[in-house]
């Protein structure tokens, strides 16, 4: 029996791998209750905690694009498809694949945005355009390359580092197979086009060759471990996998790419959607998801601006004029508020100068309120205790005792808010 790709009742297939994926849920409780924990401390960069989340990250994508594979496979042995092993040449070509970039591009973006990658190495890496270097334009702009610039990158520069995760890089369907591309991914220390791009963008206005860069860029991507490794893990991981499941086909399966090749214009990829949700302003109304189902609602509706706001922070502490900021798009209001909180990390192993103590207290005043500012000791105070803490957890998170890490994490929390 043949079914068209398009018949495929995708929406009912989608339904079945998150329930595929439900079925584990409690026994991914540990795992999922870690990595909470984790993501919250990436920006402390500390390699260890980096490690073990790349390794939970991994785990989770690696399971989703085998239950993808099985659902899939469930549907056409169901329907009959035969010969089976072209069916599951499809499944691979045009579900499998297409879900591992998305969720490896979701994957990426969150876990450098977590880590508060500067904006500024994602340009002397990987050669994105970002505030601090960039060419100039048609538009006037001049043109930037200031590397020591210490801003944190912003959504459209990861997405721009998320999306040279693409089907050329990460697995080369050809007439006569299919290979794993050079090199270790488009985040590797090895990578032809971060190379190119990135001389091109920061090394060539210095009248530098690509062979004088290669070093340079060689040192910033070893200064920038452990995310710069975590991210080159990651993307190897997806990689390896999807191979694995290409090795698995029945060998007649494997006879027909040369065929699906050729007739791959009429089939269109599908990526399995998150069954995780939206919450998109489009126009005059916001488009709310969940689970699937979308709804519409008039953007006029005092709020909204405000949830979409505490939403896209993922559970980061924030304070009162801060969301009102960020909902009222005052970018550059809410950037120094970020750095302000940064600081704080940083002056635990600085000495502070009396003027430099003199600029900050405000920042350690909760807004809306009339508490008293911190002095010098009561700060250093917390410092030191907050430095305790994070110890703590660290060797809690080590010892493998989740339950004692979140308890030593809430207590970090609810001290840095003071």
């Amino acid at each position: 029996m043949a079914i068209r790709w398009a018949d495929f009742p995708h929406e009912e297939i989608f339904a079945d791998i998150h329930s595929r994926m439900n079925k584990n849920a409690v026994e991914r409780s540990a795992d999922d209750s870690l990595q909470h924990i984790l993501r919250r401390r990436l920006h402390f960069v500390v390699p260890e905690e980096h490690r073990k989340f790349i390794e939970l990250e991994s785990r989770h994508i690696v399971e989703r694009l085998r239950c993808t594979r099985d659902a899939y496979r469930a549907f056409t042995n169901s329907q009959g498809c035969s010969p089976a092993a072209e069916a599951y040449w499809v499944i691979l070509r045009f579900a499998t694949l297409p879900t591992a970039i998305a969720c490896l591009r979701q994957s990426v973006f969150d876990y450098v945005k977590l880590t508060r990658v500067r904006a500024a190495d994602l340009s002397l890496l990987f050669g994105i355009p970002t505030r601090p270097c960039h060419h100039p334009n048609l538009r006037g702009d001049p043109g930037e390359l200031k590397p020591g610039d210490r801003t944190p990158a912003n959504d459209d520069e990861i997405e721009y580092l998320a999306r040279t995760v693409i089907e050329h890089t990460l697995l080369l369907v050809e007439d006569d197979g299919v290979w794993r591309p050079f090199g270790d991914g488009p985040f590797a220390l090895d990578d032809h086009d971060g190379i190119h791009r990135s001389w091109n963008l920061c090394a060539m206005w210095e009248g530098m060759t690509i062979p004088d860069w290669i070093p340079i860029r060689k040192q910033l991507w070893d200064v920038c471990i452990p995310w710069t490794g975590g991210l080159t893990a990651l993307f190897g991981c997806v990689q390896d996998e999807l191979l694995s499941q290409w090795l698995a086909l029945p060998a007649d399966g494997k006879a027909q790419e040369v065929k699906w090749k050729q007739q791959s214009p009429d089939l269109e990829s599908v990526a399995v959607p998150d069954p995780t949700n939206e919450f998109v302003k489009d126009g005059a109304v916001w488009m709310v998801t969940f689970m699937g189902k979308t709804v519409k609602i008039p953007a006029n509706m005092i709020g909204l601006d405000y949830i979409s706001v505490i939403l896209r922070a993922q559970g980061r502490p924030m304070s009162a004029l801060e969301v009102q900021q960020l909902a009222g798009g005052n970018l550059s209001s809410s950037q120094v508020v970020e750095n302000a909180l940064d600081s704080l990390w940083e002056e635990k192993n600085e000495e502070n100068d009396v003027s430099e103590s003199a600029s900050r207290p405000s920042l350690w005043q909760k807004d809306f309120t009339r508490d008293p500012i911190l002095d010098d000791r009561a700060r250093k105070e917390c410092e030191a205790e907050l430095l305790d803490l994070e110890q703590q957890v660290t060797l809690a998170i080590e010892a493998g005792d989740v339950k004692k890490a979140e308890s030593l994490q809430t207590d970090t929390t609810r001290l840095s808010e003071r």
